[in-house]
């Protein structure tokens, strides 16, 4: 009876024994995870993120389930990027660790979908401003019924025999209608006003349009042109730091740049002059907001038009200007600048140039283009698929992520110079001049997106 009983608990009790005596299986927090940074038609990023995996790894990147890249990990996180892909298709990806042949962890899967290309749909209207030798430099857009353009207009003879500038023409979605800004034309003498040209425009974030008449900065108040501040030599004692054009966000915010590297900062109140360390013109800005590095980027380009002396690409932040790489791109003048949400970032002039990311090594130049040997007038675009391109010789191409529209024979563009490109919404308004002698009124193309 006692060694019946006995058994079952020496049983139990080796049992117990063995248990007690295997070391406690060890947690595996290695981790992957997958996700997608930004994908245009044809390409993807990725972005690899580890923790506590055992480096160098081998790792193992497969599309749909199917394996596309194998490479060395050296770092616990890295960017992955994905060429040859369709338009508008979704993608899914995943990571695998490898030890020899045998997947031992994996990542989540990520997914993403490919942009798709847009159409060449467009509605065009091509208008002529002014009597002759009108030159038009800069406009801006409020709404289809609202547009502005600046420069030199002479709208009939007598201002053109009197050489009596008007600034601005504006659009009021039936007719153009010429309008003088009177600006001081000396710092040192306030009483000192006449019709001035203007140079450049923008409006904010509220509808208000400021614009650069000479050496003031006027803005639209209550249906008339209202000067805002001016270059005075208390400002910048040399007087020798022109401004042409501006930028801004809103009406405390607005950059005005121009000749000799001239750059001022209005805050609503205050002209300030930030120095930029060079003596070439400043010939474009453009700024967006890059949500990968969570910040509003701002940058500036310098040269001397149509002169071999260089270029400059400066990153402004409040009032610090840092100058950025042009690497891979030649010395002639370049005069555009355009780029999209922290990426795809052009530089146009002799030449188009491209960066898919600034932090890419060098800037590579386009040339599958129509009509590529001319000179750029000006880039512009909604994103990466759907970009405008203005070329010296009358060109206008449109880009749909797949394929160029050039629309010069269709709005019969031949003995144009067109020029600057302006966006809102679905609207486009390009301006011009015409080539001919003794004529060259202003030109006007008014544009509008059918989707």
């Amino acid at each position: 009876m006692n060694s019946k009983i006995l058994l079952p608990i020496l049983f139990t009790g080796f049992l117990f024994t063995f248990l007690s005596c295997q070391e406690p299986e060890e947690k595996d927090n290695r981790s992957l995870t997958l996700s997608v940074i930004e994908s245009d038609l044809t390409s993807a990023t990725l972005s690899l993120q580890t923790q506590e995996l055992q480096l160098p790894a081998f790792l193992q990147l497969t599309r749909n389930g199917e394996p596309v890249q194998s490479f060395s990990l050296h770092q616990a996180d890295t960017t992955l990027s994905e060429t040859g892909l369709n338009p508008a298709l979704t993608y899914s990806w995943q990571v695998l660790l490898k030890s020899g042949e045998k997947t031992v962890k994996t990542s989540n899967v990520a997914s993403g979908k490919t942009m798709d290309t847009t159409s060449h749909n467009f509605i065009w209207t091509v208008e002529t401003i002014g009597y002759a030798n009108s030159n038009l430099t800069c406009g801006v857009i409020i709404n289809e019924n609202d547009m502005w353009v600046g420069g030199t207009i002479y709208p009939d003879s007598a201002s053109y025999k009197d050489g009596v500038k008007f600034g601005f023409s504006h659009w009021d979605g039936v007719k153009w209608t010429p309008e003088i800004v009177a600006a001081r034309w000396s710092p040192d003498n306030p009483d000192i006003k006449g019709p001035v040209r203007v140079s450049g425009m923008t409006s904010v974030e509220n509808g208000t349009v400021f614009a650069v008449a000479g050496i003031n900065l006027v803005a639209r108040e209550n249906n008339k042109w209202v000067e805002k501040t001016f270059v005075s030599k208390l400002i910048d004692p040399s007087w020798s730091k022109g401004m042409d054009n501006l930028w801004g966000n809103s009406s405390s915010d607005l950059y005005l740049y121009g000749v000799n590297g001239g750059l001022y900062h209005y805050d609503g109140n205050t002209l300030t002059l930030i120095p930029t360390n060079t003596n070439l013109d400043l010939q474009d800005m453009h700024g967006e907001y890059n949500p990968k590095t969570k910040e509003f980027e701002l940058l500036a380009l310098a040269t001397r038009s149509l002169q071999k002396e260089g270029n400059l690409l400066l990153k402004i932040s409040g009032q610090t200007v840092t100058p950025l790489s042009l690497t891979g791109m030649d010395d002639y003048s370049k005069d555009e600048l355009w780029f999209f949400n922290g990426s795809n970032y052009w530089i146009a002039g002799d030449g188009l140039y491209y960066k898919r990311s600034l932090n890419d090594t060098n800037w590579l130049r386009k040339t599958d283009y129509p009509s590529s040997n001319w000179l750029v007038g000006d880039i512009n675009g909604w994103k990466q698929n759907d970009l405008i391109i203005t070329l010296h010789d009358s060109h206008l191409l449109h880009f749909n992520g797949s394929t160029w529209k050039d629309f010069k024979n269709d709005l019969n563009l031949a003995g144009l110079a067109v020029g600057e490109i302006y966006i809102k919404d679905d609207n486009i308004l390009i301006i011009g001049q015409e080539f001919s002698i003794g004529t060259r009124k202003g030109i006007v193309i008014r544009g509008k997106r059918i989707r």
